[in-house]
């Protein structure tokens, strides 16, 4: 009985696995400490690619370059439902999920969706300027080395996803690969509450 068990379970582990580039770090902790928990109003729908455990927390104010020129401040999107994406162009699963985050974007920005994507390619502009005028990426991109992801717990696997409301709470996070599939209803209950 055990041995049917085994293999199952190692399958299980892989296909986690593969949903994401790991770096040499520690795991992250699963909750946040110190950051109050907000009550959820919508209960989203499950799906296994999202964290069970994870605690809502005001998200952190920020500012970083943008690529295009000006200033990403984060204070400046409350009121927006803002998908921030933490990937790098040698991700194959960050590859694999742009296509999908380009579609959400386009779909739902008039609505008040803001897609960030958060690079931590250590080339900074130079390497994902073109890489995303190949991807025609339509949202906005900054680089990170480090200080942005150490406010959301530390990012220890790319790509990692955070979904922020209205309210400027986060209210999941995604280890791996996210999916339209996935993630377009968790954006359309949050996007159909009042600014």
């Amino acid at each position: 009985m055990h041995i049917r068990i085994i293999p199952t379970l190692l399958f299980a582990l892989l296909l986690v696995a593969s949903s994401a580039c790991s770096s040499a770090e520690e795991p992250a902790p699963q909750n946040q400490t110190g950051a109050p928990t907000a009550p959820a109003e919508d209960a989203l729908p499950p799906s296994t690619s999202f964290a069970s455990d994870f605690e809502a927390f005001d998200v952190p104010d920020f500012e970083l370059d943008l690529m295009e020129g000006g200033t990403f401040r984060m204070a400046d999107h409350i009121g927006e439902v803002v998908v921030i994406n933490f990937w790098a162009t040698w991700c194959s699963p960050c590859r694999f999920e742009i296509p999908e985050l380009i579609e959400l974007q386009e779909e739902y920005g008039s609505e008040g969706l803001t897609i960030l994507g958060v690079s931590t390619d250590d080339g900074g502009f130079d390497v994902v300027r073109p890489f995303a005028e190949e991807m025609q990426i339509n949202y906005p991109l900054v680089i990170d080395e480090g200080p942005i992801g150490d406010h959301f717990g530390g990012i220890y696997a790319l790509p990692t996803t955070y979904i922020v409301d209205r309210a400027g709470v986060v209210r999941e996070r995604v280890l791996g690969l996210v999916t339209r599939s996935s993630l377009e209803p968790r954006l359309q209950i949050l996007l159909s509450q009042p600014v």
